[in-house]
């Protein structure tokens, strides 16, 4: 919803609820409060109508209806949902680092669909529909008040009686009007009306009134003059023009005339004698039963109709006598409906949330075989900025020979997992900061590999300990895995303590699995494995079974097919790519597409979600056109936060942050001596100099 149209609502929801409390209150203020009183407070809520001030309540984003908001939360993070879906967004940013045309907020061209036909924004379109509403009733209330200004125009004759005038004279000092208005009388009206706004006329019925009735008239009228009423009705219709679509403006627009008539009578009547109370309502009625086709609202008539003249007459025969009471009643009930106006005007504004904000760690002082990592790069999605601390947290050595990539956690202390060359089974990392917690697996753990075959590692927080499992167990040919187990061993880095094992039987229906992925302990975790149904070779995957662990115990699900969401296997033999959300467990290979799996879910399965894939769509239209091979996007997380890596067309790295709905939140654009930051519309945050590549966190430190 466009911010004009938010502010519009906003006006007309506080200015009903302020109708609603009147309304409510009525039965004892018609009883306690004078008229003027109930007059001018309905004026209080013409003024809400019109004028948007009012406090700005900032809301964080998500908390609000849809109506307030583009796009829906993540059902699973806690994200900003300010920003809208890839394939939706006007603005996103494309591969190049470069904001995307808007098909939505574009001065210039519409979007077309195939037919040809121009498409408009829901934004748009509710705009168009409110003017047009608005205009149509504005030129409606125009015309009725042009149409029967003129019929009256074409039948009025100047009032020239000497002694009528002198009465005139007499009403105008008495009631203390500046300028004495002009006097008709016209057979096109049956009660006493102003007419005009700037210069009124009264104008009287063409019929013979006594001298009484005519000064009660005309003190009536001059009242209305003095009181500018016929100006503040017109307010009143403007404001219901604006806010034609809420029924509750009518209401408000019909409760000002009928008060407004009501205090006029008792001001008129409130010094007059109970003869003139009497005589003041029987021409009332007198004037009353000769009423014809009622004037529109912005005319002051003196009657429109006979519904309400008992209640007219009650308030003219009462005294209406105020206590030492009625002053202050009146001034704390106007401050309570101002106070009610402008806290239900409170205008709730939606800002982007603060994060989230993504850790990441720049390479410097690279050469060909060793570099200092840790440079810590904070990226702050929401404020669309980036800054670097520029102290490294470690250095690595050997890079040939197994040193990247590099496993870490951020927090304080950041944890960093050692790693060790393959021919010279060393320590490859060295830590040149304070704030670092190098975390070195047990004897027997340090190595991705053993006598008994390569090994999955990764680090449970939970214990403070290391988690592997074998890569792979196999089957005999035209054999299956019945019988066989899968062991998980646990083992804590403080030195001393006993490792703890799962074990867990393999399904008897696969002939081979092979670990692709594995978080949490022995207790309360899971293994994600790439599976080979029985009767077919080896290495010919296509399934992808999760063993669940919970209170010790592990139980195997089915999470699907490859070939039918993939067209067959997409891990064997080659280094696929995962990113940890949550529960979400999103995964990719070669040029397939990105899945995903919850594994909190009572039946987990792999699905394709559909915004994620878009942009990975858009990202390799836009990449590499040079490329020997397929390239696979790289996936990484942090701060409950998808982020997604792919090369654009020169090669530089573009990082985009996505949500569990696949809603862009904003992009890196990594080039050779510099990072740049932009926000999900496309526009440009920070740039800073980064003299290497960024890598990013692992909640899991998976190996």
């Amino acid at each position: 919803m466009s911010e004009f149209m938010r502010i519009l609502v906003s006006m007309s929801l506080s200015g009903a609820i302020v109708t609603v409390v009147l309304l409510v209150m009525k039965p004892l203020t018609r009883k306690h409060l004078s008229q003027r009183w109930q007059y001018y407070v309905w004026l209080l809520v013409v003024l809400r109508l019109l004028l948007p001030l009012a406090p700005t309540v900032t809301v964080p984003s998500g908390t609000l209806p849809s109506i307030f908001t583009r796009s829906a939360p993540s059902a699973a993070t806690s994200v900003p949902t300010t920003t809208t879906p890839v394939d939706t967004v006007p603005g996103t940013s494309l591969p190049t680092g470069e904001p995307a045309t808007s098909t939505e907020t574009s001065p210039k061209t519409l979007p077309v669909t195939a037919n040809g036909r121009t498409t408009w924004p829901a934004s748009t379109l509710l705009l168009l529909i409110w003017a047009i509403g608005a205009l149509a009733v504005m030129i409606w209330n125009i015309a009725g008040y042009t149409r029967f200004k003129r019929t009256v125009q074409r039948t009025m004759v100047r009032v020239t009686d000497a002694h009528f005038l002198a009465i005139l004279e007499d009403c105008r000092q008495e009631v203390h009007v500046r300028a004495t208005p002009r006097l008709y009388t016209s057979a096109s009206v049956a009660s006493p009306i102003l007419l005009g706004i700037l210069h009124p006329a009264i104008v009287l019925p063409d019929r013979q009134l006594t001298d009484n009735d005519l000064r009660y008239a005309l003190l009536h009228e001059l009242t209305h003059t003095r009181r500018q009423d016929g100006f503040l009705k017109w307010i009143a219709a403007i404001a219901v023009s604006i806010h034609w679509f809420n029924p509750l403006a009518y209401v408000m627009q019909y409760e000002l005339n009928h008060s407004c008539e009501l205090s006029c009578d008792e001001t008129v009547t409130r010094q007059f004698s109970t003869d003139d109370r009497r005589g003041y309502g029987s021409m009332l009625l007198s004037v009353a039963s000769t009423v014809g086709a009622p004037s529109p609202a912005m005319f002051s008539a003196m009657i429109e109709g006979k519904r309400n003249l008992k209640e007219r007459l009650g308030i003219i025969m009462s005294s209406n006598k105020q206590t030492k009471r009625t002053p202050i009643v009146s001034i704390v009930a106007v401050v309570l409906v101002a106070v009610i106006g402008i806290l239900a005007g409170c205008t709730p504004k939606v800002v982007p949330a603060e994060g989230p904000q993504i850790s990441m760690m720049v390479e410097t002082n690279f050469t060909s075989s060793e570099y200092d990592a840790g440079s810590l790069l904070l990226w702050n999605i929401g404020q669309n900025t980036l800054h670097i601390s520029g102290t490294s947290v470690v250095h690595v050595s050997e890079i040939d020979y197994g040193g990247l990539p590099l496993f870490w956690q951020p927090g304080s202390p950041v944890r960093v997992v050692q790693q060790w060359g393959i021919p010279s089974k060393k320590a490859l990392i060295a830590t040149t900061s304070k704030e670092v917690n190098l975390l070195t697996p047990a004897e027997g753990m340090q190595y991705l590999s053993t006598k008994d075959g390569s090994i999955r590692r990764w680090y449970t927080s939970e214990g403070d300990a290391f988690v592997s499992v074998p890569l792979e167990l196999d089957a005999l040919p035209s054999e299956t895995l019945d019988g066989k187990t899968l062991t998980i061993t646990e083992q804590s880095i403080s030195s001393g303590s006993k490792a703890k094992t799962l074990t867990a039987p393999v399904p008897s229906s696969l002939t081979q699995i092979v670990v692709v992925y594995g978080s949490g302990s022995t207790e309360s975790g899971f293994v994600v494995v790439e599976a080979s149904p029985a009767n077919v070779p080896n290495n010919t995957p296509d399934s992808i079974w999760l063993l669940r662990i919970n209170s010790g115990v592990g139980s195997w699900v089915d999470c699907g097919k490859l070939s039918v969401l993939f067209g067959g296997n997409i891990f064997s033999d080659q280094m696929p790519s995962f990113a940890r959300v949550g529960p979400l467990l999103y995964f990719t290979h070669s040029f397939g597409k990105i899945g995903c799996i919850d594994t909190a879910a009572a039946s987990p399965s792999i699905t394709v979600p559909e915004n994620i894939n878009t942009l990975l769509a858009k990202l390799r239209e836009s990449g590499p056109k040079n490329a020997e091979g397929p390239i696979q996007a790289q996936l990484a997380n942090d701060n409950g936060t998808l982020i997604i890596e792919y090369p654009d067309a020169n090669w530089n790295g573009l990082y985009y942050a996505v949500d569990a709905s696949g809603t862009v939140l904003g992009n890196l654009h990594v080039e050779k001596t510099s990072t740049t930051s932009f926000d999900a519309k496309g526009k440009q945050g920070s740039s800073i100099p980064t003299p290497g590549s960024i890598s990013f966190p692992s909640p899991d430190l998976f190996q």
